[in-house]
């Protein structure tokens, strides 16, 4: 049945390899999944031919789970529409924010900060910040507060800029002391550059070569532009 289809194609599906020979097997029960009517199939099926730049495929599927009321089929077409440089990706993200995806308010943001696929408007950029902020978004939460520090798209506000940057300080420490390498990296750049915390040349060096043990791309980059001795 469609949720046994499901079940094998997530069991054997290696989204870090696109051209590992599972997953062609797995795209076939994905599409078998999808074709009788499950929902999350339909999804993952329409994100696959996305990623694999097959926007033909990626718009069937990802309609036909959107149409069902999933709300993650609405934020990729978004992505998809944005890809054309079509403005009804406004549409997609919109209604994915409406129904509370965090990435589509995002994507909202940078769509109203760059003046792609609409005019440039750096108060909608904000406002849509602020929505993924209050929800959690770490990273969002570093944008909107130095929109704050600069007033970008928003009053001038040192206060607000210190109290987002006192919350992503205390989530990098904690997702670092965990052992992310992304929070790892952060939390170097931010005692690196001052931001949010006193700065500090060697509490940075040691974050950042945390995180490029980890091997983490751009920690690694780092440790090389700042001159750190050897890892």
């Amino acid at each position: 049945d469609a949720a046994a289809h499901f079940t094998s194609a997530e069991n054997i599906y290696d989204a870090d390899d696109l051209r590992h020979d599972s997953n062609f097997n797995a795209i076939l029960l994905y599409r078998k999944a999808a074709e009788l009517g499950h929902v999350e199939a339909q999804f993952r099926l329409g994100s696959i031919y996305l990623d694999k730049s097959d926007l033909k495929n990626a718009l069937k599927w990802l309609l036909n789970a959107a149409e069902k009321g999933h709300v993650g089929a609405h934020c990729r077409l978004g992505n998809l529409f944005s890809r054309k440089r079509d403005a009804e990706s406004l549409i997609w993200y919109c209604k994915a924010a409406e129904l509370g995806s965090v990435d589509a308010m995002i994507s909202l943001g940078h769509l109203y900060e760059v003046g792609h696929v609409v005019p440039k408007d750096l108060s909608k950029a904000a406002a849509w910040r602020l929505r993924a902020a209050e929800l959690g978004d770490v990273e969002t939460q570093l944008r909107l507060a130095r929109m704050y520090n600069k007033g970008a798209g928003v009053e001038q506000d040192k206060l607000k800029a210190d109290f987002w940057l006192d919350l992503v300080f205390s989530t990098y420490l904690r997702l670092a002391k965990e052992g992310s390498a992304e929070a790892q990296y952060m939390l170097g750049c931010l005692y690196m550059d001052g931001e949010g915390v006193p700065e500090n040349p060697v509490e940075a060096e040691y974050w950042i070569k945390k995180a490029a043990l980890q091997d983490h791309f751009n920690a690694k980059e780092a440790v090389m532009m700042y001159g750190f001795d050897d890892l």
